[in-house]
């Protein structure tokens, strides 16, 4: 019996499981961002979220009239962690508004 395929699995599969794996939609923290137009407030929120160790599962970011919104989802933090960084990104000046999985908190 040969292995026809030589090729390492790719990251996140492997040869009996296929699929990726993914996140329950219930364990991911919505983190919801209005801000200033300002070029660097997005890499100043990214930063602030990276305090914790959290990696973005993902990241929308759109300009809306005088200003950028911007949708965070994080993976495996949990509500008193998301709360941190809500709370953190809340003090940044050019930040006008955030809210956590709908909830708002500055």
């Amino acid at each position: 019996m040969t292995n026809t395929d030589s090729r390492p699995a790719r990251p996140g599969r492997s040869r009996t499981n296929p699929r990726p794996i993914k996140t329950p939609r219930g364990d991911l923290v919505l983190l919801e961002v209005a801000a200033d137009d300002c070029p660097q407030v997005l890499l100043r929120v990214l930063g602030l979220v990276s305090r914790d160790g959290s990696i973005p599962v993902t990241i929308k970011a759109s300009r809306i009239d005088a200003g950028i919104a911007i949708a965070i989802e994080l993976d495996g933090a949990s509500s008193v962690a998301g709360e941190r960084i809500a709370a953190r990104v809340a003090g940044t000046p050019t930040v006008r508004e955030v809210r956590l999985a709908g909830r708002r908190i500055a």
